[in-house]
């Protein structure tokens, strides 16, 4: 679908690094507003007439610079319409970019953050955000699988346990060390459970119902 390969077997050279904007169809790219980013495109005609309603820039429909796609895309003309739509979104909230965009029929649309995806209810009814409860850490929010099978759908059981979780049943059942073997061990520094933060360590009221296994 990306030009990548075309421009290659066009050019017989690499494409080159453009960071966020497609000099294909400018302007384009991910701008900065008030409140976080949001994605502009207006490679048509009719984007681009729509675009400068929104920004209150009828002029430069009439502006040889930029009366046609193939003039538009001339670098001098692109950046400076990539400099002209950043200093418009800068001022502007992403809703507000985003209902401009909707009333004057051009492509834009807010850059999610992950708060965003966190709370977005659509994420959460596809099982793309996932809430589990884990038998540790309690309520908990993970990626959701990418596949969704019907007859075998696939679940999370828990989370990954904190550090040393299974030290004694490893250690103790599976290789037969002794509780005093063990301890020994820790002292040393061999072996250890536990750390400083939340997710190494389990939360400081967490009590085991299964002596630490499962």
């Amino acid at each position: 679908m990306d030009w990548t390969w075309v421009y290659a077997g066009l050019t017989g050279r690499s494409r080159p690094q453009v960071g966020n904007s497609d000099p294909s169809t400018p302007p384009s790219g991910i701008y900065a507003c008030g409140d976080g980013f949001v994605a502009v495109a207006a490679g048509s005609g009719e984007l681009f007439k729509g675009l400068c309603d929104a920004m209150g820039r009828a002029d430069l429909l009439t502006d040889p610079r930029f009366a046609t796609h193939q003039e538009r895309v001339k670098e001098a003309n692109a950046e400076f319409l990539d400099r002209l739509v950043g200093e418009w979104t800068r001022q502007m909230t992403r809703a507000q970019v985003v209902a401009a965009a909707r009333t004057h029929r051009f492509a834009a649309d807010a850059v999610a953050t992950a708060k965003d995806h966190y709370e977005d209810a659509h994420l959460r009814a596809r099982g793309s955000v996932w809430e589990m409860k884990d038998p540790v850490y309690g309520t908990m929010v993970e990626h959701g699988p990418a596949p969704k099978l019907s007859e075998t759908p696939m679940r999370f059981k828990w989370a990954a346990k904190p550090v040393g979780f299974h030290n004694e049943y490893i250690l103790g059942r599976l290789l037969g060390l002794s509780p005093d073997h063990i301890k020994e061990l820790e002292r040393q520094g061999v072996v250890g459970k536990w750390a400083d933060r939340k997710g190494p360590k389990p939360p400081d009221d967490w009590v085991s119902s299964q002596g630490g296994i499962f």
